[in-house]
């Protein structure tokens, strides 16, 4: 990953990488050439990445939700300073790339069953309590994701998506105890609380 000047107007015509609801945005704009935005009005930091370009050449179906641009320090052994860049991928892999352009896709090892509240869809953003909102219980990590990737106030919208999506899922997989689902904008899954009751997690 090496750091190279792009402007705003390098922009016309770029990829956006991100979901549309990522407060900072990575865009594509050549075959190597990568800006990362905050805004609309400027280019924050461009890089170039044969290792990245690479990687999404050969996984053109990368869902991406959120970013992170890091400044990595050594502690102890070293006093090494460089950059390190992570993106967020839907199914809950990280993706991470340095400077050296070394790319590492990070996958969840050992996790735990997600544990504290669940929050009705209804109670976090008021919607009507009717239908199908009377089942959904969402964990925690789910509501931040929702919130975070929503545009325009869309939340409803969303959580209707995810809703077809598992009804989809469990026509071709079958009504089980616990479904994981591929969605649109992020990898679910869904378990039985009660008879009344689904819990929707982040997967």
């Amino acid at each position: 990953m090496n750091e190279v000047n792009i402007y705003i107007g390098h922009l016309h015509g770029a990829k956006l990488l991100t979901a549309k609801g990522c407060a900072v945005s990575l865009w594509r704009i050549g075959k190597i050439t990568f800006g990362i935005c905050k805004d609309a009005d400027s280019v924050h930091f461009g890089f170039g990445s044969g290792a990245l370009s690479d990687y999404l050449d050969n996984n053109p179906q990368t869902k991406i939700i959120d970013l992170k641009l890091y400044l990595r320090e050594g502690l102890v052994g070293t006093n090494k300073r460089d950059l390190l860049l992570q993106l967020k991928k839907n199914d809950g892999n990280l993706i991470t790339l340095d400077q050296q352009d070394h790319l590492y896709e990070a996958i969840p090892y050992i996790e735990s069953e997600p544990r504290g509240h669940y929050y009705a869809p209804s109670r976090v953003w008021g919607f009507p309590l009717k239908g199908y909102l009377c089942r959904m219980l969402l964990t925690e990590r789910l509501v931040q994701l929702i919130s975070d990737i929503a545009v325009n106030n869309n939340e409803r919208q969303l959580i209707h998506i995810m809703w077809k999506e598992y009804q989809l899922a469990k026509q071709v997989k079958g009504d089980q105890p616990h479904l994981t689902v591929s969605g649109e904008f992020t990898g679910f899954s869904v378990r039985k609380f009660t008879d009344d009751f689904l819990i929707f997690d982040y997967a």
